[in-house]
């Protein structure tokens, strides 16, 4: 009986989306061309959440997006949608997991800015040379440790997190 309630409480939470997707995909506060590609509430909100951040502390990654003219959202929405398979190995898969359920999405948003400062040296290449969308989608990152950056993304938790959390409270899922 105490896990059918436990299993019930936590499938009212928002992190609940990283275990039962349908439930976000079904939501009735996304768009529902948004919500026909199969994203979730969560990963739109964190790819809007992520570019922002970006053009903020990040402005060599937010121009080189845009001279290969795309949009991060993008890559970030492409890196959610398959939790990084192929992209990151298994141990740093299983960081951005345990992160996001223990830690909610507004640390899903921190690992992906994180991500792209990681790739800063590799995207600013590949978008003089047009090459960026394959580099970042077809290329697994090497390198990328949470561990390495953990006092970036608490840095970065201190500046944006209230305005992340009033975000994702916002959020009617």
């Amino acid at each position: 009986k105490q896990w059918n309630q436990r299993r019930v409480r936590a499938s009212t939470t928002l992190t609940s989306g990283y275990i039962w997707k349908e439930r976000l995909v079904n939501s009735q506060s996304i768009n529902p061309d948004i919500a026909s590609s199969g994203l979730t509430v969560i990963h739109y909100n964190a790819c809007y959440c992520v570019e922002r951040i970006i053009q903020q502390v990040l402005s060599k990654v937010s121009c080189a997006f845009r001279t290969a003219g795309m949009s991060p959202t993008h890559i970030v929405k492409r890196w959610l949608t398959t939790c990084f398979v192929n992209i990151l190995g298994w141990s740093e898969i299983c960081n951005f997991v345990l992160l996001s359920v223990s830690e909610g999405p507004v640390y899903t948003v921190l690992y992906c800015v994180a991500l792209l400062k990681h790739l800063e040296p590799r995207l600013l290449l590949h978008s003089t040379h047009h090459t960026l969308l394959y580099d970042l989608l077809e290329r697994p990152i090497e390198g990328f440790s949470l561990h390495e950056y953990l006092d970036y993304v608490i840095g970065l938790e201190e500046r944006f997190g209230s305005t992340l959390r009033y975000e994702v409270d916002s959020l009617e899922v």
